[in-house]
């Protein structure tokens, strides 16, 4: 994907992920003071996420258990991938 910016096309295909972001955005506004840096923060978190599954799944279905499985072992090297503008 030739995308500036992190993320996959099938998190739009998947129900839940919008939500699933709202509470991810709530968690890290729990250990950030700046809403700004917690929100843009979260952001590229979830969307590391979903690149990371995206590469380990082969449609919508595969998808949301692989995006479920990356959330829970991102890393510190797949943050290294994050694209910030």
């Amino acid at each position: 994907m030739d995308d500036p910016y992190n993320g996959s096309p099938l998190m739009r295909k998947v129900t839940g992920t919008g939500c699933g972001l709202s509470a991810t955005v709530g968690a890290f506004l729990g250990v950030e003071e700046n809403p700004l840096i917690a929100t843009a923060s979260a952001f590229g978190f979830y969307n590391i996420a979903g690149e990371t599954a995206e590469k380990r799944s082969t449609a919508s279905g595969s998808f949301s258990v692989a995006f479920s499985d990356a959330l829970a072992q991102i890393s510190d090297k797949d943050l290294e991938n994050l694209k910030i503008d």
